[in-house]
């Protein structure tokens, strides 16, 4: 989106957000990560710089305010401080599908995703998984680039990898075998596209649900002269109910938004994997 966009977005975007005017003042100065801008910015620095730790700061701050049942966001910050503290190795791989199982948690959570109430309120769900993939897809990046260096190094040295095989008997095995650093990169990274089918398969439900979510009451939209037909409801039209059908609607909604670039972090990864 460019920055004229966004400029004429600016008065819309707290209410649809849910954000009050001083949670948006605090977006305005970076307290708060703002959805799609400032993982762009996150997302431009650690692909050019991987030594960069996983985060920007080393305590997360959570960008909404759920409800005390609901500790969805606590654990999400959970992930993403382990993340941003974890020296890289293949330890970090657990904790990478750690995060994916907790967004498809946060899929069906019916706390925080309460489809009782209005999308402005719901979006907070949206901006937790959003946050987390974004720090998911850039822990898989960043594990597949050490990988390579490492390896290289392997083979550089004329050393080699020890895997360990299951016994198939549900004990610890001390069966090894010791391969190149060329041959255990290829073997991680088969291991790995599992791991992206399953990112694969969470953002389209991610994307089908929020496309379900915002379709509701516009099943019949648009009327014969190409108008949203809640429109006609009069007062008791809510104007930020964007309809899906409106070719701005995928502009103005930060669900789809967010939905969008969710997506392509994961074809970064899936990239990265082949």
């Amino acid at each position: 989106m460019e920055a004229a966009e966004m400029d004429s977005l600016s008065c819309t975007l707290p209410g649809i957000c849910g954000l009050n005017s001083l949670q948006w003042e605090m977006l305005d100065h970076g307290d708060i990560p703002l959805p799609i801008e400032s993982w762009q910015t996150f997302r431009q620095d650690e692909l050019q710089n991987p030594g960069m730790p996983l985060t920007g700061v080393d305590a997360y701050v959570s960008p909404v305010s759920l409800p005390q049942s609901c500790k969805c966001d606590e654990e999400v910050s959970a992930i993403v401080r382990t993340l941003s503290r974890a020296d890289m190795s293949h330890d970090v791989i657990q904790t990478l599908r750690a995060g994916v199982y907790l967004a498809q948690r946060l899929l069906t959570c019916s706390t925080c995703y309460d489809t009782s109430k209005p999308p402005r309120v719901t979006v907070q769900n949206v901006l937790l998984i959003g946050h987390l993939m974004f720090e998911v897809t850039a822990g898989y990046q960043k594990y597949v680039r050490w990988l390579d260096k490492h390896c290289a190094e392997l083979d550089v040295k004329n050393e080699s990898e020890t895997i360990y095989l299951d016994s198939g008997l549900g004990i610890p095995s001390s069966l090894n075998l010791q391969i190149s650093g060329e041959k255990f990169h290829d073997v991680v990274l088969h291991g790995l596209q599992t791991d992206t089918e399953h990112l694969q398969v969470l953002g389209k439900s991610f994307e089908q649900r929020q496309r379900d979510r915002h379709m509701a009451g516009h099943e019949t939209c648009p009327n014969p002269e190409g108008q949203c037909r809640r429109k006609d409801c009069g007062d008791g039209h809510d104007p930020l109910d964007v309809c899906p059908h409106d070719p701005i609607g995928r502009k103005l909604v930060p669900c789809f938004r967010i939905v969008d670039e969710v997506q392509g972090m994961i074809k970064q990864v899936a990239d990265a994997v082949r």
